[in-house]
């Protein structure tokens, strides 16, 4: 913070961004009502339950994470810490999984604003008006991704779910995005290295190892850039008396904390086989080039002319831009991984070249103006439309609820539950109980398996076929509830006996 008037911009705008984080829970927790009970998840909903289910595990006590949704486990690894010590955290508190979820996600917003703010403090020292605004609309800018909405089916505007690049979508879609992309932007700060980078470079790695991937290049590109070419900017550090010193620095700094665990995940994932099959189908593509421009339009475009200032954070900026853009064109697998916090740079870019203007102010209301739809449609429209009138991605029925706390408490830890594919999302995330299917990439052979299990709901497997597929998987109870109704219902006769427990619509069976 630059000044005691920064001081107030960063209250206020921490105020504010609480408001807009917590609104659409709120609002859709007042609109459960007494025959439905709220998620405690609004946007993403699916990987929503993953991070839930992952807290389950902590929960029940484990510290390694277990593929959830799938009947076989396999040993597990030191994965997603952070969500499992929230679930340790969770039990002697007495709070439930979505509120302490939420609670870490609007913890992770605090972070979020004060690293931007003191990111753009750093770049714009004796620019207030540059660093204020390249602040707030880091925080609060999406895209003009509502020009290609109609054509965008089924892949909506990336400016409406490519949470890993905006910092709004980050906070709030998820507990762990927001604290990783504040983690990330205090590693690219500009200024001298602490040792506390190395904790913070670690507390990246637990969160997004893919963060440590991302401030590692670029500051390995950063120094290469600041060594080749000297200026002012590239200082020593310490004994280091060569340009690009600080750089270099951090970049130690940054490897000594990060890379450990960071490499840890690279074996693992690649090594253990159930977790290699998993990492296998974890795809996370980048969408159409004329999507991902309009979702960052017109923050691009003006960024492009930001270029042409002479500034000392130019550079910086530029570099980031550039190469998150190159790691993220790379044929791999999780492209979308290395755009974190991709909306950062470009606003930065774009408030260079506003504040060079004679009327800047006016400049400003008019990039602010060309986001408002995608911020109406994401912040008021999309919640608005979800409905409360059935069983959805964000509501169970008490009834369900109820079922699923009795599995938890009823049944065997090893135990595994047959259910519709959506219901099958929930069930680990409330009870802890493993399911055939559950989500597409946590469930090994997802494809193969969500076809199966709608299959036997929809009664296309008959008789023999429908006992082999039980048996053959190793199904211990059957859900049947309002989802698992609406594709057909049961397809095999089982007697009274079979019944171990009802709560109104919902019925849980014994598989003989």
């Amino acid at each position: 913070m630059n000044s005691q008037q920064d001081h107030r911009w960063y209250w206020g705008l921490t105020a504010l961004v609480l408001v807009v984080a917590a609104a659409p829970y709120l609002a859709l927790w007042l609109r459960a009502g007494h025959a439905f009970v709220f998620s405690g998840l609004v946007y993403n909903p699916q990987d929503g339950y993953s991070y839930l289910a992952k807290m389950r595990e902590g929960w029940m006590g484990a510290w390694r994470f277990t593929l959830p949704f799938t009947p076989h486990p396999g040993r597990g690894a030191y994965l997603y810490l952070f969500y499992l010590a929230l679930g340790h955290l969770a039990r002697p508190l007495g709070l439930s999984l979505p509120l302490l979820y939420n609670l870490a996600r609007l913890g992770g917003a605090v972070a979020l604003v004060w690293a931007l703010g003191r990111f753009f403090g750093a770049l714009f020292p004796e620019d207030a008006f540059a660093r204020r605004f390249a602040w707030a609309a880091s925080v609060f800018a999406l895209g003009m991704g509502w020009l290609v909405l109609p054509w965008a089916y089924p892949t909506p505007p990336a400016d409406m779910w490519f949470s890993d690049a905006y910092p709004l979508l980050a906070l709030l879609t998820n507990a762990h995005f927001p604290w990783a992309l504040a983690g990330v932007i205090m590693l690219l700060r500009p200024g001298r290295p602490r040792w506390w980078d190395a904790l913070i470079a670690l507390g990246v790695a637990l969160l997004s190892p893919f963060g440590v991937v991302l401030a590692g290049v670029l500051l390995a590109v950063q120094f290469a850039v600041e060594y080749t070419f000297p200026t002012g900017a590239g200082r020593p550090c310490g004994a280091l008396r060569f340009p690009g010193g600080e750089t270099f620095c951090r970049g130690l700094l940054v490897a000594a904390g990060g890379v450990p665990y960071t490499a840890y995940v690279a074996w693992v994932t690649h090594h253990d086989p159930l977790l290699a099959q998993w990492t296998a189908q974890n795809r996370t593509l980048l969408p159409p080039w004329w999507n991902l421009l309009a979702a960052f339009a017109p923050w691009v475009l003006v960024a492009v002319a930001g270029v042409w200032r002479r500034h000392p954070a130019r550079r910086w900026l530029v570099l980031w831009a550039g190469a998150a853009l190159g790691l993220a064109v790379l044929p791999l697998a999780v492209q979308r991984r290395f755009l974190l916090g991709f909306e950062v740079p470009l606003v930065g870019l774009a408030a260079l070249w506003v504040a060079g203007r004679q009327r800047r102010g006016l400049w400003a209301a008019v990039l602010g103006g060309a986001v408002v739809p995608s911020l109406v449609l994401v912040l008021v429209m999309f919640p608005w439309r979800i409905g409360v009138r059935q069983p959805s991605w964000w509501f169970l029925t008490r009834d369900e609820q109820r079922a699923m706390v009795w599995l938890r408490e009823h049944t065997p830890r090893e135990a595994v539950v047959l259910a519709a594919p959506q219901t099958g999302a929930l069930i680990p995330a409330w009870s802890g109980r493993r399911v055939l299917y559950g989500h597409p990439m946590e469930t090994l052979d997802g494809p193969r398996y969500r076809e199966l299990v709608g299959d036997f709901f929809r009664r296309c497997l008959k008789g023999r076929a429908a006992w082999a597929f039980l048996h053959d998987e190793g199904v211990d109870y059957i859900f049947l509830g309002p989802r698992e109704r609406a594709l057909g219902g049961l397809p095999i006769y089982l007697p009274p006996g079979a019944v171990v427990a009802r709560f109104g619509e919902v019925v849980i069976y014994r598989v003989p």
